[in-house]
Formats: structure tokens, sequence, C-alpha cells
């Protein structure tokens, strides 16, 4: 009869494996991984106005005004989500996406409404921004290319575009990227002075290219 403890006859658990280094844990990290993704969500917007601007040139039209880009804003827009799934997708891979915040959602139903009403304010506001800002002489930038791309494009292509893809590329890159990621690095103050700042600053759509 074996006297020893059942502990003993046990066979030793394996080591554990080593957990690969998360950079969105500490705040250089955090930060590190921010500025790369907006160099890399601003480097994909300037290929998708290149791409644009290669199609109108293969097409006979001259790609030298902001303006000769309205009849293509919502390819331009479309650029948005599909840079931001590639930053999103591909530090999930590298497994360094920070985890989800897991606040509070909206339902679908109510996302949806917001987006239309959002939608139909960008589209009217920009309207009567240009139209206001026309009358007093001033540069209108943006507002002229959109309300100059409501008398090009298909109606219901730029709409959702401006409504939908637009709305979505920005929450995928500040919300589930920049702000998870300043917010597990830092902490959630920092998360919204850093992201508030970043989009109040960055551009409404890309530039064409010099």
């Amino acid at each position: 009869m074996d006297d020893r403890e059942p502990s003993e006859l046990a066979p030793a658990p394996p080591p554990p494996e080593p957990q690969p280094f998360k950079l969105y844990q500490s705040v250089l990290g955090s930060l590190a991984l921010v500025v790369a993704g907006f160099v890399v969500y601003f480097v994909f917007q300037f290929v998708g106005a290149l791409v644009v601007a290669g199609w109108m040139i293969a097409h006979g039209q001259a790609p030298h005004t902001e303006s000769a880009f309205a009849p293509y804003l919502p390819q331009i827009i479309a650029f948005s989500p599909l840079a931001s799934l590639a930053i999103v997708f591909g530090l999930r891979l590298m497994k360094q996406l920070a985890p989800d915040p897991r606040e509070p959602r909206a339902s679908l139903g109510v996302s949806s409404i917001w987006a239309i009403v959002g939608g139909a304010a960008t589209i009217g506001g920009s309207e009567l921004i240009g139209h206001v800002l026309s009358k007093v002489g001033a540069e209108t930038h943006e507002q002229a290319i959109i309300v100059l791309a409501l008398k090009v494009c298909p109606k219901a292509l730029l709409y959702g575009a401006i409504a939908f893809l637009g709305p979505v590329g920005e929450e995928l890159l500040f919300r589930r990227f920049a702000f998870a990621t300043l917010k597990t690095g830092t902490n959630r103050f920092v998360a919204y002075a850093i992201t508030a700042l970043v989009f109040a600053g960055h551009p409404p759509e890309p530039r064409r290219p010099s």
C-alpha cells in the first residue's frame, strides 16, 4: 500500500505559458499605439485620395481642385471605415487591441434614429453654412465640397456615406481604438481629453493629394 499523500502521486501541473506583453497597459505604450494608429489612418486616407485621383485621371478628369473631387465624395468617405477596420483587426491579430470599454450602449433602433438625425443635420448644416459663408465672401472649404456633392452625387449614396460610413469609421477609430487604448494605459480623463482634442483637430475628409 502506497503511504504517499495524493498530492505526491499527482503529476506536477505544467508551468503557465508566458503572456505576451500588452503595450496598451502602460502609459507610453498606449500613447505609442494611438500615435501609430492615427498615422496609419491618415496614410490610408491619403492613399484613398490618390486612388480616386488616379481614377479621375484615367477617365480624363483633372483633379486640380477640391471641388473636382465632389462627385467622388462618397468613395473618399468610404476609406474612413476601411482604415479604422484595418487598425482594429490588425491590433487584434497582434494581440494589442485594448478591451472594449463596455459602457452602456444604445439599442439598434435608437442608434439608427440618431444616425439619420445626425446625417440630416450634417448635410443641412453644411448647406446652410456654405450659403452664409458665400454671402459674406468667406472661403467655405469642406462645406463647399459637400454642397457641390449634393448637386452631382446620387443623394442616397452621399447620405449613406455621410450618415453611416463616416460615423462608423470615426466610432471605430476614436472609441474602439483610441479611447479604449488610452483608458487602459492611462485613465478615463486622459482618454477623454486626448481623443476630444484629436477629434476636434482632424479634417472631416481627406484633402486632395498634392
